[in-house]
């Protein structure tokens, strides 16, 4: 988040914003699976939450938040794992959860720093970015 400082809290979420609240929707389904193990409750709360997510990623899409294609579809695979998880496993009796949540930080957070520094990289006229 290096990329906003001097510029605010406000630039920080412009920039992130979507990427940082998927951290606490995709923890919480999986809270609220392990607290009431019903599986037509996972398979309804995941399929609600996954078209609202993905509606709100095909606005973003328009606005311009996604810094390419590959960042797209990074942040669509998330929703989809979501999505997935509920209807392919009926019941969820652990964390382990917190692990892929690391791992998608991880990866998404670190592609999504590289691919804006490119981004405005281009856009500055500098060339490759380093």
């Amino acid at each position: 988040m290096a990329e906003a400082s001097g510029r605010g809290v406000a630039a920080t979420l412009r920039a992130y914003g979507f990427s940082l609240g998927l951290i606490p929707v995709y923890l919480g389904m999986f809270h609220l699976w392990v607290a009431v193990p019903s599986y037509p409750l996972h398979v309804v709360s995941a399929t609600v939450v996954a078209a609202a997510l993905a509606g709100l990623m095909a606005w973003l899409a328009r606005r311009g938040y996604f810094a390419n294609r590959v960042d797209l579809w990074a942040h669509a695979l998330v929703v989809l794992d979501l999505w997935l998880e509920a209807v392919l496993i009926p019941y969820h009796d652990n964390y382990g959860f917190y692990l892929c949540a690391v791992a998608f930080v991880a990866v998404l957070g670190a592609y999504r720093a590289y691919a804006r520094r490119r981004q405005r990289a281009a856009l500055a006229g500098i060339g490759e970015a380093v």
